[in-house]
């Protein structure tokens, strides 16, 4: 008796399959991880808050432990990093995110807790910078603008219901929220493990950012943009002030202004309701590449921001400004990116600083800002946001004039 072999799929099968890329596994995959480290986000702030009794301070330190290891990781990391595909390293990522997680509720103690947070963001650092290099391959100008827009509307699609998903769920459980987080990540997993398997262009794509110029290889021109220094300073600007809406901020919504766990996600909600918009305008048009004028207004905007959100006494007045907040944290997300992916060579590289950037903001002013509030009051928390834009401000004015005299480096 033989054993027949299972049959092959249908043509129509197989055709569908071979039309399927990366952009089907990088935007769900974006969408997923987004979503889940928005929800734990928020989930794990009230968490330790409540669970383990810790002060503003305390918390708002663990919120941005995740974000320093992920800052430390990227750079320390990246010589692992850009030795693996890029589906390999989101495999990576998700599963040390998923395991890292499950032990901070199982194990229930403040100390593990900071050190699992602090694995999960290691574990982070294998997945945004290749995924966004990974996207951006090969593109420039007006395809890599419609790439990146894409991208942020997949992420940032997850970013707005994941703090309101955050809060509803901590009202159910406390542990909910880390433990769907989770499940998301788990799944994306599992997700890119199968395209991996199945799809032929996934299987194919050898992508993989050389460390460096081989012997013998002609040398590449790197036509960097002069602009992306002044981009990452606002960058750094914007996030810090981000830190304190994040991670402060929800503590004095809730036990100042007496609102719901799932409210103060609303809150937050309109921010990524705001980036998400504007991530759109700005995927579908290039009057603002290369554009100056919109890295030195974003200091401007920030300062005015802080003043007013440290001084707002209303829950519809502290939803509108962050709301106007997600405009200007979209600006300089965007402008941070194109300036520094817009030329290189090293796409995955710039996206390393582009995150490093990003996250050293969220981790200084979440200290910061905690520190402040418990200290003194929110009050002293975004005036601090004022100061350190309008300082930066100056240091990018600077760079950005200096930028109209000096040649573009690599």
């Amino acid at each position: 008796m033989t054993i027949s072999s299972s049959p092959p799929p249908p043509p129509r099968l197989r055709l569908l399959r071979s039309t399927i890329g990366k952009s089907w596994v990088i935007f769900p995959a974006a969408f997923m991880v987004s979503t889940g480290i928005g929800l734990t986000a928020l989930g794990m702030l009230f968490y330790v808050r409540d669970v383990f009794g810790a002060p503003p301070a305390v918390v708002s330190i663990f919120g941005s432990v995740w974000t320093a290891v992920y800052s430390i990781a990227c750079i320390v990391g990246r010589p692992l990093s850009v030795r693996l595909l890029p589906r390999y390293s989101l495999m990576i990522a998700t599963g040390g995110m998923a395991s890292a997680l499950v032990m901070i509720p199982l194990l229930n103690s403040l100390t593990a807790a900071f050190i699992f947070y602090g694995l999960y963001g290691a574990s982070i650092s294998f997945f945004w910078p290749p995924l966004m290099g990974w996207a951006s391959a090969g593109l420039e100008q007006a395809d890599l603008s419609r790439t990146i827009s894409r991208f942020n509307l997949s992420w940032s699609t997850g970013a707005i219901i994941g703090p309101f998903l955050g809060g509803a769920l901590f009202e159910l459980s406390p542990r909910a929220p880390a433990m769907t987080g989770i499940g998301l990540f788990a799944s994306t997993f599992v997700m890119i493990a199968a395209a991996s398997i199945v799809l032929p262009r996934v299987r194919s794509d050898v992508h993989r950012e050389s460390p460096g110029r081989r012997r013998g290889e002609p040398r590449r021109v790197d036509e960097s943009s002069p602009l992306r220094f002044p981009a990452w300073v606002t960058l750094f600007s914007t996030y810090f002030t981000f830190g304190v809406i994040v991670n402060v901020a929800p503590l004095y919504l809730r036990e100042t202004l007496g609102l719901s766990e799932s409210l103060t996600g609303l809150v937050l909600l309109f921010r990524a309701i705001a980036s998400t918009t504007l991530f759109i305008v700005l995927g579908r048009s290039s009057f603002w590449h290369h554009k100056k004028s919109w890295l030195a207004s974003a200091h401007v905007l920030v300062i005015l921001a802080a003043l007013v959100l440290g001084t707002a006494s209303s829950a519809v007045l502290y939803a509108t400004i962050v709301g106007g907040f997600g405009v200007i944290l979209a600006i300089s997300y965007n402008n941070s990116v194109f300036h520094g992916a817009s030329g290189t060579i090293h796409r995955a590289a710039r996206m390393a600083v582009h995150e490093s950037t990003l996250t050293g903001g969220v981790v200084a002013g979440s200290i910061t800002g905690g520190i402040l509030y418990q200290t003194y009051s929110i009050v002293h928390a975004f005036l601090a946001c004022a100061v350190v834009a309008g300082v930066l401000g100056i240091g990018a004015a600077v760079m950005i004039a200096r930028s109209a005299k000096t040649p573009a480096t690599p």
